[in-house]
């Protein structure tokens, strides 16, 4: 097994928060009213929200000033089946061409760190006129991913970072599944994956987040020098980490958890997003990222 050698530096451990800025709580708004618009129809891949949010993204990258992965392009495209069954007869079929979104923020050295959240969510059912704006799942994960991005933009780092925006996650993590399945890197050179997914409903100051390993140690230590928020490991089944995980590739995924009864339904809406919440959250992680980022591998 790789030694994880833990920089020794005094305080290294000594977990703070950053602060962040006052207008970043209204970004994070902006950003999740943005995606859970009405007539985007819940952001399901091949509709109208889907392509919309996927240029938008881009845009964002641009913005921020991330780089394409590769060449000039931003987009990683894949196909997917959208089929429909009825008394297990087959109805329906339609391939899609939905895609991931990817942007660089490059480091001093060959190392990886991925931060990635799913911007897609639901089709309506038009014919009980419901719509599923998935403001908590997971436009809350995609404004936390871009305003990291935001806040990396003027920190340099060891590693370099990438910033995904995966498609099609509600159909099975379809893109994460392509991504891995297509990796642009050496898997043995990514040092972390860190997903998010659901950041928006923090009850009683609580955020899980899945096995870390090989960081065990390292998120041990938070645990106990984190007083703004209680960290507890959970497994949360299947999200955008799950492939990395199955490729034996370093992950973990970040929620405020299931939120039974809200999720998947058209109540999860932008008025229910905790920001105050999400502003603990996004100090946690930036602190997070740039922890991992000093390990030496």
């Amino acid at each position: 097994m790789t030694n994880i050698i833990i920089k020794t530096l005094a305080g290294l451990f000594t977990f703070f928060l950053f602060a962040f800025p006052a207008e970043a709580q209204t970004d994070l708004k902006r950003d999740i009213l943005f995606m859970c618009q009405k007539e985007f129809d819940g952001r399901h891949p091949g509709s109208k929200g889907d392509s919309i949010v996927q240029n938008w993204v881009e845009e964002r990258f641009k913005s921020i000033g991330l780089t394409p992965l590769s060449g000039n392009s931003y987009r990683q495209p894949f196909e997917v089946t959208d089929s429909y069954y009825f008394d297990a007869t087959l109805r329906f079929e339609q391939k899609l061409k939905p895609a991931n979104i990817i942007g660089v923020k490059k480091g001093d050295s060959d190392s990886f760190i991925l931060v990635v959240a799913h911007y897609d969510h639901l089709k309506p059912n038009k014919e009980a006129g419901l719509i599923y704006p998935g403001a908590n799942d997971n436009a809350s994960g995609v404004a936390m991913m871009l305003r990291l991005a935001g806040n990396f933009s003027a920190i340099q780092t060891s590693s370099t970072l990438i910033f995904i925006a995966f498609g099609a996650e509600e159909m099975g993590c379809k893109g994460s599944e392509y991504f891995v399945e297509n990796l642009p890197m050496d898997k043995d050179k990514i040092k972390m994956v860190v997903n998010l997914d659901m950041l928006g409903n923090l009850k009683n100051n609580t955020l899980y987040y899945s096995d870390p390993r090989p960081f065990n140690n390292l998120f041990a230590e938070i645990k106990m020098n984190c007083p703004e928020l209680k960290l507890e490991e959970y497994d949360c089944g299947r999200s955008d980490h799950f492939y990395f995980w199955e490729n034996n590739i370093p992950n973990t995924s970040i929620s405020t958890g299931f939120d039974s009864g809200i999720i998947h339904t058209p109540m999860d809406r932008e008025e229910r997003i905790d920001y105050e919440g999400m502003e603990k959250i996004g100090s946690f992680l930036k602190r997070l990222i740039i922890m991992i980022d000093d390990i030496k591998v």
